[in-house]
């Protein structure tokens, strides 16, 4: 994406904003005061008041239809066929289950019984004592004690899946495997049109190439919109593609951005309004899901808020920091230990913004996928997908010119958000 940015900025070249106003239809000349228009003298340098895209640098570099290199720590860029696409992910089976109610060494319930079977064994965490399950009746758990000392536990105790244990000659085991879940999600078309009257693309008072800046700056606007929706957005309810508009009347696509996949299939933990650097270290890896390694490529997106309770830690040497391995790839981050892992840390705008101040996004690089449709029909051609110009859109009897930069695209995950995280109410 990275490379595909400097390429369209290149065509778009760099609009001076006298003013922030917001422009809805094609920019026209400004009218003449009553003594004229007087020549102005403008910079050739135009201020760029834009946060950075972390997203978006993320995504590893190619061009459609070219051999995309695969970088370690980056997002991978991937074309589809179709609007809907899919991916298959297993979960492994649990092994851990927690007793609600304990009757005696021969009867208990769990809370949850799925994923156990008969002849499994299972070990109090607690005492170690052993036990062989042999009958389960939704959650209760009929089990027989091994070993010299007699199967104990007690509400709330932790039980270790064993290996089921068979007779000699037995016959019919069961089978050990979870079903795999069928994950997908959706393109979305995006579009971003800039539009100016023939006269005015050629005006000398607003320093040079006016209407190349102008492009350029709407490209700008588009891309925070794209960055925004890679993390918050979220796809149609149930199985549908589209939602449907009752005031526009019309169906749209979306796709489900980070955000919703770890909602969806990842962990979570609350700070409880007081996050400190012993939470951070001890309570949160413990929080997250076992399909988190401590040599997975973490990046954790938070507000400038959380970032500098961070750095306070480390400042009072409550922490260990090292410089960020994403700066190549123009992404400011700092990476803090947690548990055994490593999570580079970004300051992302979008957790700049309201109730977002007070949460964070942990979640795996190398997991998640920017996905752009591999061919589409533009003017009788097919084209690639991905976010590129399309010129000269305005209709034929129209005096100026109406250029649009459109693309369509999705968030992908190969592990249904697993190895993701959010972090809420870091701080009142």
């Amino acid at each position: 994406m990275n490379k595909l940015m400097n390429l369209v900025a290149m065509f778009f070249a760099p609009l001076a904003n006298d003013v922030a106003t917001v422009a809805t239809t094609a920019l026209t000349s400004t009218a003449p005061s009553a003594t004229g228009i007087e020549e102005r003298t403008v910079s050739d340098t135009v201020r760029h008041l834009f946060p950075n895209f972390p997203t978006m640098s993320l995504i590893q570099s190619g061009l459609p239809g070219k051999d995309l290199k695969r970088t370690r720590g980056l997002i991978r860029k991937t074309p589809v066929n179709g609007t809907k696409y899919e991916c298959f992910n297993y979960t492994p089976m649990a092994v851990e289950f927690t007793v609600s109610t304990y009757t005696s060494g021969t009867s208990l319930i769990v809370f949850d019984a799925t994923g156990l079977s008969l002849k499994m064994c299972l070990v109090d965490t607690t005492n170690h004592t052993v036990c062989r399950i042999g009958a389960i009746n939704i959650n209760t758990l009929t089990v027989t004690s091994v070993g010299s000392t007699t199967f104990s536990s007690a509400v709330g105790r932790k039980l270790l899946v064993l290996a089921p244990a068979y007779a000699e000659n037995s016959s019919s085991p069961y089978i050990l495997i979870n079903s795999e879940e069928n994950l997908y999600n959706i393109l979305e078309i995006n579009r971003f049109p800039a539009a100016i009257s023939a006269s005015n693309a050629g005006n000398p008072f607003y320093g040079k190439n006016y209407w190349q800046r102008v492009r350029q700056q709407v490209l700008m606007e588009g891309f925070r919109k794209v960055e925004n929706s890679a993390i918050f957005s979220e796809r149609a309810s149930g199985t549908g593609l589209t939602t449907t508009d009752g005031t526009l009347s019309d169906a749209f696509r979306t796709t489900r951005g980070i955000w919703h996949w770890a909602v969806g299939g990842g962990a979570s933990y609350d700070a409880g309004g007081n996050m400190t650097h012993e939470k951070f270290v001890k309570n949160l890896p413990l929080a997250m899901n076992t399909t988190v390694g401590s040599m997975s490529k973490l990046v954790m997106y938070c507000s400038r808020n959380v970032k500098a309770d961070m750095q306070l830690w480390v400042l009072d040497k409550l922490m260990i920091t090292k410089e960020g391995t994403l700066k190549k790839f123009g992404v400011d981050a700092d990476i803090f230990m947690a548990g055994g892992m490593e999570i580079e840390v970004i300051v992302h705008d979008a957790f700049n913004q309201g109730d977002n101040l007070y949460s964070a996004i942990i979640f795996d690089t190398e997991r998640v996928e920017y996905n752009y449709k591999a061919k589409r029909l533009e003017r009788g051609k097919m084209v690639s997908g991905d976010f590129h110009p399309l010129l000269g859109i305005q209709a034929n009897d129209v005096d100026g010119v109406e250029d649009d930069i459109i693309g369509e695209w999705g968030i992908g995950v190969d592990d249904g958000g697993s190895t993701m995280t959010i972090i809420s109410n870091w701080s009142a």
